[in-house]
Parts: C-alpha cells; structure tokens; sequence
C-alpha cells in the first residue's frame, strides 16, 4: 500500500502543477475529474490488495511498510543543490560520526540523495520515511530520524 500511496501523491501532485502554467475554470474543471479518477482508481486497487492480503493469511489492514501514527518534525533545507556525499558524518563529532560506520546505518547513496530530495518543507519525518520506503525498500523510522538529526546538527537543514 505503501507504494500505491506514494503514486497517487506523486500523481496528484503532477496534476496539481498543471495550475502553474493555466488556472481557468475549464482546466480546473478537467483536473478535478482527473483527480477524482485517480481517487477511485486508488481505492479499487487498495480494496483489490487488501483482498489478496487476507487471502495469503495477513490479519492488519495497514502493512509494515507503512507507519501511519505521523510525527509533526518537519525539515527544511537550508542549502541548495546536492549535499556533499560524505554529510553528516564527516561534520560529526568522532563518537557520533562512528554511526555511519556501523550495522544500524543501512541507507545506500542512492536512498541518501532521495531522502534530502523529500525534505520539502511539508512532509514530516514519518511522510518522508514512507515516501523512501516506497521508493527503494522498508527503511526504518529511527535511521531516517537520526540521518535527519544529524543533518541538522551540521546546519543544512532545520526543523520548521
């Protein structure tokens, strides 16, 4: 569900953007129907999923992927463009620093680079967590929190 629900973010979004370059009522009229489409497609397929998961024996009707209790931590950037590959950890103090050697730190670069491109000034922690999962694998809430937390530490990036 997790990656049903981070499509249908991206999707509204991508209709949302359309009022950038035309607002009048004919278009809104269009995108608000299209909207709508995406809602009931969503839904269909959620029900679909949902079916399919009872049937292979699961009992929650939220997965494990999905952490649905939001925090209200929202980051914001403080820089521009991409952040230096080695950030945080090499702004850290040694014993901090250490983490990122360790077992308990598992984000490739790949999820790295992603993670400072979902920090929006919107999304939560948790919203983020979700959106990288989505996108890669199921990333734990904590490890996304403590690469957030240290970010901050070194100044480029800040709780709104």
């Amino acid at each position: 569900m997790n990656v049903l629900d981070h499509a249908e973010r991206i999707e509204k979004g991508v209709l949302q953007s359309i009022f950038t370059f035309n607002d009048n009522e004919i278009v809104k009229s269009i995108v608000t129907g299209l909207e709508g489409g995406h809602t009931q497609q969503a839904e269909s397929y959620r029900t679909v999923l949902a079916a399919l998961a009872r049937k292979k024996g699961a009992t929650t009707k939220t997965p494990s992927a999905v952490i649905t209790n939001i925090d209200s931590q929202v980051p914001v950037r403080t820089t521009r463009g991409p952040l230096a590959f080695g950030l945080p950890g090499s702004k850290l103090p040694k014993a901090e620093a250490a983490w990122y050697s360790g077992k308990d730190f598992t984000l490739t670069g790949a999820e790295r680079f992603e993670l400072v491109n979902f920090v929006d000034g919107k999304m939560t922690v948790t919203e983020i967590r979700n959106a990288l999962s989505a996108e890669f694998r199921p990333i734990r809430q904590r490890e996304v929190k403590r690469y957030l937390e240290d970010l901050i530490k070194v100044g480029v990036l800040k709780w709104k």
